[in-house]
């Protein structure tokens, strides 16, 4: 009777449970496990470290008393930094999303750019798009966001659940050989949708969807990486980061640019977003 009692609690929990506090139980999930492989990461260096320091005292003692003997080389530690997380899928427990589909190995959307020698090195100057693999329309991608599309169009898609394709279907509205636009697929649905809200309801969008002239780039104002873009794609994958912000056409060259975005920055008005982690 006590295990009956048990087992309807426990199942009417569940039920109450919904799909945002599966997703939060989720990320909380995955920041620990983040959290406690840099912790490894730590020991491993300091292991390392304690290492090192003693080969250096031992060669000290060899070279006075037997300079012959060599001193013992450092083993290679194997260790999985930040940079190498991003690389490695991590293949991540099948757990329910937004419409039912499981979750997929989790990348990291890492970005490294030149800074510009008159600013600061928070605000950098890509001249490469972050690292990504090319996503189709209708891929197994659980949610696609088309940030410029055909004739300029954006919109966000999901799969539903018993679906094997993205309905509405992002084709429609987006030509994967057309380099001139922007689209990428998400392995988390719900990631995606934020990221979709945050970008259709910034100022960025809004610019991103004007037509570009020759001698005209963009100035990321407010968002994860300020700094000078020269097209769609370097401004929404390192600039924007998939995300929204505040960005404005700028007509001239790259100096003056640059000199346009200092001076914003000296009036305050240049934001620095916190770094994101994406989910591919």
């Amino acid at each position: 009777m006590f295990l009956a009692l048990a087992a309807a609690e426990t199942y009417r929990q569940l039920t109450e449970m919904t799909i945002e506090d599966m997703l939060a139980q989720l990320d909380i999930a995955r920041e620990q496990h983040y959290l406690a492989e840099d912790e490894v990461n730590t020991q491993v260096d300091q292991l390392q470290a304690d290492f090192r320091a003693m080969a250096s005292n031992i060669a000290r003692i060899n070279a006075a008393f037997r300079p012959s003997v060599p001193s013992p080389s450092v083993p290679s530690i194997p260790t999985r930094s930040p940079a190498h997380r991003s690389n490695v899928s991590r293949t991540q427990p099948s757990t329910p999303t937004r419409t039912g589909i499981n979750q997929p190995a989790a990348r990291r959307a890492m970005s490294s750019a030149p800074t510009s020698p008159s600013l600061p090195s928070t605000i950098q100057s890509p001249t490469e798009p972050a690292s990504s693999f090319t996503v189709y329309p209708g891929s197994r991608k659980p949610a696609y966001i088309v940030y410029y599309g055909n004739n300029a169009q954006s919109g966000f898609f999901m799969l539903g659940m018993g679906r094997t394709s993205l309905v509405p279907y992002a084709s429609a509205i987006c030509d994967p050989d057309d380099r001139s636009q922007v689209f990428k697929g998400f392995g988390d649905p719900g990631q995606a949708l934020k990221l979709w809200n945050e970008f259709s309801q910034s100022k960025a969008a809004e610019v991103i969807a004007q037509k570009l002239g020759d001698n005209e780039c963009f100035v990321l104002i407010e968002g994860v990486n300020p700094g000078v873009y020269k097209t769609r794609k370097n401004l929404i994958m390192d600039g924007l980061v998939y995300g929204g912000g505040v960005a404005v056409r700028y007509v001239g060259d790259i100096s003056g640019a640059w000199a346009h975005l200092n001076k914003c920055k000296r009036d305050g008005r240049v934001k620095k977003f916190a770094a994101r982690r994406i989910l591919f």
